[in-house]
């Protein structure tokens, strides 16, 4: 069944690195930068750093996780911005690969232009899709790069995508409710996600979303895992993985890694991909393999 047309309006304006007198200032400003990192040779290796995809396994802790669950694997990938500068469908297929989970989920931003074409993202997205094995499917949510006229294509790719909806996952009598929602950092309001999110089927929660700026209200709607993106994890860091921008209205400890919100665990994964400059410093790009374990948070 063919989906209805995805209507996205933005709410945020243009930021300022998107404003028409302000932006080619950023762009001499990035370019000078840029022919300074070629002459100190540091280019090429953040080029290479951009260019390598890690595969990072790690277990989650989560009180009231259902018996059957104990041990499911969640593939979690974010930010791949397909039709970057960076080609990665080679360094992600090598990951994805020697990978088999129990679920794939991808938390937004498929393509790399936030205006033009988007068709360039949608034809490496499918391609990379075909490497994922994921026994209760792939699911997956818009962030602020994505126009609702991708839709149709990523899920004609095998993607089902969650526009403020929910899908209930299953083992024998336990279930998850996998919940997605809209981007909140440039999309919907935070209070239009809340109401959204405040009308989804009770239970063992997680939820999708691209940016970490909807902390409050999902603790308070009972999520019991937060997946999260957009940060890319600071992408130019400095030396212990500082990032040296987050780009999110939240503080630092949740622009990258393992973290807790009062009752609430989260992950907000580096991403696979690349924006405004094609390196990365101090800060891997990653496909996350994720097994939830019963028991304490840590």
């Amino acid at each position: 069944m063919t989906r209805a047309p995805v209507n996205r309006t933005r709410r945020v304006p243009r930021t300022v690195f998107e404003h028409g007198l302000i932006r080619p200032l950023f762009q001499v400003a990035f370019s000078v930068l840029e022919i300074g990192l070629k002459i100190s040779g540091l280019h090429a290796r953040g080029m290479r750093n951009a260019a390598d995809t890690q595969l990072n396994r790690f277990d989650v802790s989560l009180d009231g996780l259902p018996p059957a669950f104990d041990g499911y694997t969640v593939l979690h990938m974010s930010d791949l911005h397909a039709d970057g500068p960076v080609d990665l469908e080679a360094s992600i297929a090598r990951v994805l690969d020697v990978v088999e989970v129990d679920l794939c989920v991808l938390t937004g931003d498929y393509r790399y232009r936030l205006t033009g074409i988007w068709e360039e993202a949608a034809r490496p997205m499918e391609r990379i899709l075909k490497h994922v094995r994921a026994r209760d499917g792939i699911f997956g949510i818009m962030g602020n790069h994505d126009l609702g006229t991708m839709v149709e294509p990523l899920e004609n790719a095998g993607m089902r995508m969650l526009l403020n909806d929910h899908t209930v996952l299953r083992r024998g009598d336990d279930e998850i409710v996998l919940i997605g929602l809209d981007d909140v950092h440039a999309y919907q309001s935070v209070a239009v996600a809340a109401a959204a999110l405040s009308a989804m089927p009770q239970g063992f929660r997680i939820l999708l979303q691209h940016s970490p700026e909807l902390l409050d209200e999902a603790e308070a709607e009972n999520v019991s895992l937060f997946l999260t993106g957009h940060t890319h994890g600071g992408q130019i860091c400095l030396p212990g993985g500082r990032p040296v921008m987050t780009n999110i209205r939240s503080p630092r400890k949740y622009a990258s890694g393992l973290w807790s919100h009062g009752r609430m665990t989260g992950y907000t994964t580096t991403g696979v991909g690349v924006s405004v400059m094609p390196l990365r410093f101090n800060s891997k790009g990653e496909v996350a393999v994720i097994t939830l374990r019963q028991g304490r948070k840590p």
